[in-house]
């Protein structure tokens, strides 16, 4: 009469549940043999990368504290699933059988399988919602400054056309890889020249009004210069003319904008290619709409939504 023996228990090791779990949201409790809470909080942990960026591409003056809210509920699966995983390990008996994906090839494709998703969604949001951009140049300053990091909305022109005040992203006409940001400052149909510094759009000149002393003062600690306020119908902006004293840019001759384009401007308006050199864009060409700062090279006080 033979024996049969029973498979060999191994004790979870708290430190490995916890390097699991870092890895792969869920993969520590199926390491602790609880599949279906690992499997759960795998799923919430690959549902908060579409819907943070979901919040992003659907707009609002409220969004950016929603986004805040969502990202800080995603950062809030991850801990919780590790303190989980923690707490399992300990509790796990020490003679704990192994189950049978309780195997390293198993960890490995639970992990491929839980990247893979969260890559696949961000490719996709990408693609279809939302872009970022770092900005490595100074021609959209102060609104933009030279190294921030933007998030753009490619949904916004699926069934509008860009209007003035937009922030819009669009491929360089002459290096389609590189991409420009500039300003909306007139749109088909409109005529714009430039004398003096002055816009002038259908013959009229866009008013400039000084900024404040508490508004221009951290401005002209970063780039000597003219900081004003200019306002275009309902939208009003930050421009800028450096050096000091607001040296004034070449004038253009009155241009009717075609058809489906728009003229673009950068809100540094000295240093600046834009629409002044190659001309309306396409609106076809336009990517998306540039309406949060997600990451300032400076003060952080301008995070958010772009003002």
């Amino acid at each position: 009469m033979t024996e049969e023996s029973s498979p060999r228990g191994r004790p979870r090791r708290v430190w490995v549940a916890a390097a699991l779990s870092l890895m792969t949201t869920g993969l520590g409790q199926v390491y602790c043999g609880r599949i279906v809470h690992g499997l759960l909080f795998a799923g919430l942990g690959a549902l908060s990368v579409p819907i943070c960026l979901g919040l992003l591409a659907r707009g609002g003056p409220t969004t950016s504290v929603v986004f805040l809210t969502a990202l800080a509920a995603a950062v809030g699966v991850q801990a919780v699933a590790l303190v989980d995983a923690v707490r399992l390990a300990r509790r796990t008996r020490p003679d704990y059988a192994l189950k049978e994906y309780n195997h390293w090839l198993a960890y490995l494709m639970l992990m491929v399988i839980g990247s893979g998703g969260g890559i696949t969604c961000a490719f996709y949001f990408r693609e279809k919602c939302v872009q970022a951009f770092r900005i490595p140049v100074a021609s959209m300053y102060p609104t933009i400054a030279p190294g921030d990091r933007v998030l753009a909305n490619k949904t916004v022109y699926a069934r509008a056309d860009p209007k003035v005040g937009d922030v819009v992203v669009f491929p360089n006409p002459d290096k389609r890889a590189e991409k420009y940001i500039k300003r909306v400052v007139a749109t088909a149909g409109q005529t714009v020249a430039i004398r003096g510094g002055v816009v002038y759009v259908d013959g009229r000149p866009l008013a400039q009004q000084a900024a404040p002393e508490d508004v221009a003062a951290p401005i002209r600690r970063l780039r000597p210069g003219r900081a004003a306020y200019e306002t275009n119908g309902e939208a009003k902006y930050l421009i800028f003319f450096a050096p000091p004293g607001g040296e004034t840019p070449k004038d253009f001759a009155p241009t009717v904008v075609p058809k489906h384009h728009v003229f673009c401007l950068g809100d540094n308006r000295n240093s600046s290619r834009d629409s002044r050199q190659f001309g309306p864009i396409p609106v076809a060409g336009v990517i998306g709409r540039v309406d949060y700062l997600y990451l300032p090279s400076e003060r952080w006080q301008r995070f958010g939504r772009l003002r």
